[in-house]
Parts: structure tokens; C-alpha cells; sequence
């Protein structure tokens, strides 16, 4: 998977593992230095179409702005994102739905974070 047009997009965030996880981080700053795919499959023992996709995540979410999302743990952020939830909108009908605790790793922690983003952001 190549991102077509990769100079079009804007880096909006320096890259943290807070951010993108500890495996897309690590794919992402080896491929940044130039270490080709190959040999970052070969050093984390991931397969190739793996690496690419770790990648390709990572530069897509450090070029999207997803403001209401800063401060939020990474364990409420991924399934959130898996679940396609990128703007506040989304997640306001998500948690009147009672969509979020039917998430994959999304527990009442968790819940009790996005209460506090939503709180934060309507008034």
C-alpha cells in the first residue's frame, strides 16, 4: 500500500508512541530514516504487507487533526478510530447510540474517558 501523493499531505503532529502506538511509531521513524521495508519486517519479525500497513496507518493519523482527541489515552483512541469515530460529532451519536460499549476493548474506563471529552467539547 503506497500513499499516493505523500507531499500534499501536512504533518499536524510530531510522532509519539502516545500518538500512534509503540509498533506503528517504531515502523514509522524506521521508514522516516530511510531503513527500508524489508529489512524493519526482517528486525521486528512482521511480515512485509504488515510493515506497509503499520506505515500507512501512522503517517494518515499524524496527518489528520483530530483536535478533541488530544489527551486521551491510546487505549480509547484505537478503538474509536477502528471504529471510524474521527470527529466529535461521530462520537457524541456513537455514546447517545450506546454503540461504544459494544466496541472491541472498550470498557467503562474507557467510557468514562469519552464522557469527559464530550463534556469538555459541548460546553
Amino acid at each position: 500500500m503506497k500513499i499516493k501523493d505523500k507531499d500534499k499531505y501536512v504533518l499536524l503532529h510530531e510522532p509519539s508512541v502516545e500518538l500512534l502506538g509503540l509498533k506503528k511509531y517504531t515502523v514509522y521513524i524506521l521508514h522516516e530514516q530511510g531503513v527500508p521495508i524489508e529489512d524493519i519486517a526482517t528486525l521486528l519479525s512482521i511480515a512485509k504487507p504488515r510493515v506497509r500497513e503499520l506505515y500507512k496507518r501512522a503517517f494518515l493519523r499524524m496527518t489528520y487533526e483530530p483536535h478533541w482527541m488530544d489527551g486521551m489515552s491510546i487505549g480509547a483512541i484505537n478503538p474509536l478510530w477502528n471504529a471510524g469515530i474521527k470527529t466529535i460529532e461521530a462520537l457524541i451519536e456513537a455514546h447517545k447510540s450506546g454503540r461504544l460499549l459494544k466496541l472491541r476493548n472498550f470498557g467503562k474506563a474507557r467510557l468514562k474517558e469519552v464522557e469527559q471529552v464530550i463534556k469538555e467539547h459541548t460546553n
